[in-house]
């Protein structure tokens, strides 16, 4: 049975991979569209498992703003970033 620290590395493993397809897209300057969804799957994994580490619910969404706004509620200093979830979101899709 996994652990909820099992589960969070995981998600930042998961996030690291995602991380690599843009280094790799944007070294080659080919695929900037595969590029934007990558950084779009790792902030959106990066954030749930933020969540899930401090026990809080991971919904199943992938808008950026709304995850950001759930760990803005545990750690204000996410407030920043925000601005950052309208442009990622679009390209979860």
């Amino acid at each position: 049975m996994k652990t909820t620290d099992d589960l969070v590395l995981g998600w930042i493993r998961k996030a690291d991979s995602d991380l690599e397809n843009v280094s790799l897209c944007l070294a080659s300057g080919k695929s900037l569209d595969t590029a934007c969804f990558h950084t779009q799957q790792a902030a959106e994994k990066l954030l749930k498992a933020y969540l899930m580490a401090y026990g809080l619910p991971a919904p199943l969404i992938h808008n950026i703003e709304k995850l950001v706004e759930l760990c803005e509620q545990h750690n204000h200093a996410f407030l920043s970033v925000k601005p950052l979830g309208a442009i990622l979101t679009p390209y979860a899709v």
